[in-house]
């Protein structure tokens, strides 16, 4: 008998412009996410029983990402911003959080920004680097790191290189 599912139902949209103003190319994008349900039906005994997901941990009502790239020549360089709407610390239930913990079992928003750049130095080599988590957002309470890194702002480097 298979009675495991997940039904879901909201929204989500997306809108990208990109134009070039001389030698310098521009792009903007922005994706969004408006849940207004998530069930999770997990129950072998009771098939048709639902457990309500929303706002807990990995299960916002709204998120999004903002990202912002320039480009010039072989130099381009890029910034993104991940959203995430208020959720639960982890195991905790939407249906009891309120009753049990209040409001303090709750964590607020997120905004997490990182920047980054390449340059193509020819047909078989890119340069790239970049700061992840630049304002050093912190992670949630939780059992794993989320969505921020454990380690907090972290800088990168790095080359490609195709023979």
């Amino acid at each position: 008998m298979n009675y495991a599912k997940v039904e879901t139902s909201g929204y989500d949209a997306a809108l990208k412009y990109a134009f070039e103003l001389g030698a310098h190319g521009f792009d903007f994008s922005i994706q969004a996410t408006k849940v207004d349900e998530i069930n999770d039906y997990e129950n072998p005994l009771d098939p048709g029983f639902a457990n309500p997901e929303l706002i807990e941990i990995t299960r916002p009502e709204l998120a999004g990402n903002i990202f912002l790239n320039w480009m010039w020549g072989d130099l381009q360089v890029g910034w993104q911003s991940q959203y995430l709407g208020e959720m639960l610390y982890g195991g905790i239930e939407i249906e009891t959080a309120e009753t049990l913990y209040g409001r303090a079992v709750f964590m607020e928003e997120f905004w997490q920004h990182d920047i980054s750049a390449s340059y193509l130095v020819n047909d078989q080599l890119v340069i790239y680097g970049g700061v992840k988590n630049v304002t050093d957002e912190q992670p949630f309470l939780t059992e794993n790191a989320f969505p921020a890194s454990p380690r907090g702002t972290f800088f990168f480097l790095g080359l490609d290189w195709s023979m």
